[in-house]
């Protein structure tokens, strides 16, 4: 699988911006055989890295790439109202010492067309393979959840696979009741509705561990995302202090 490098920097660049990943600075990450990946290009080629992945999957258009973005607080992958241009994997990475990585990985959306939902979602179960934290990204304004549903429950057959798995319940100002005036995130009547989808979407994906409501533009409740994210990777096997 080959993933683009679309940003590099330090972990205690990402925690100046989002400081629930301070946690995972000076963590150890051991080297298991699904965090080993391997740069291809530049002067780098052939190096191993030791990867501690999030992978975030999900429909064509729901923000996947601006949610990493909004995360990052920057403009690192690509993005587009108007068509899905996510046609290869991309990723923002992180060092957190050495040869050890965090790194966000956006992949191409599902729902397209059947043609492609089945190259991608062969690549999904590739990545969920070498990932430690899955974030499943929804959207709150969407009624319909089936395609969502049958990449979830193909990727995760086992409650066991869906400990890792966290629910981003992205775009929660589109909801109706729509509001005219200018917000920083979801109104009050909006925010009723989330927390009634909330309630549904947890009977639809029974053994996530959690579902968080966010917007990726506007920035809104990306603490909550960021602690959920850091809480599970500082839980995952072979991490540890150094």
């Amino acid at each position: 699988m080959h993933i683009a490098i679309r940003h590099e920097a330090d972990l205690l660049t990402l925690a100046l911006h989002q400081p629930a990943f301070g946690r995972l600075v000076g963590l150890d990450v051991a080297p298991m055989a699904h965090r080993r990946w391997v740069r291809r290009g530049g002067a780098a080629t052939g190096r191993d890295m030791h990867i501690l992945h999030v992978a975030f999957i999900g429909k064509s258009g729901y923000g996947k790439s601006s949610l990493i973005n909004a995360i990052v607080g920057r403009d690192v992958l690509e993005t587009s109202a108007i068509e899905a241009c996510t046609q290869d994997a991309q990723n923002a990475c992180f060092r957190i010492a050495g040869d050890q990585f965090l790194s966000f990985a956006d992949v191409p959306g599902i729902g397209e067309s059947t043609e492609r939902d089945s190259q991608y979602l062969a690549l999904y179960d590739e990545l969920v393979a070498a990932s430690d934290v899955v974030v499943h990204v929804l959207r709150a304004d969407c009624r319909d959840y089936a395609i969502d549903l049958a990449a979830f429950e193909r990727l995760f057959p086992r409650r066991a696979d869906r400990r890792k798995v966290i629910l981003a319940l992205n775009g929660c100002d589109k909801i109706e009741p729509l509001s005219r005036k200018r917000e920083s995130g979801p109104s009050e009547a909006q925010l009723r509705q989330v927390q009634e989808k909330l309630a549904l979407l947890g009977q639809m994906f029974p053994g996530v561990r959690q579902i968080v409501p966010c917007c990726a533009t506007p920035a809104w409740n990306l603490a909550s995302l960021t602690h959920a994210l850091a809480e599970l990777l500082a839980q995952a096997p072979g991490v540890q202090r150094r």
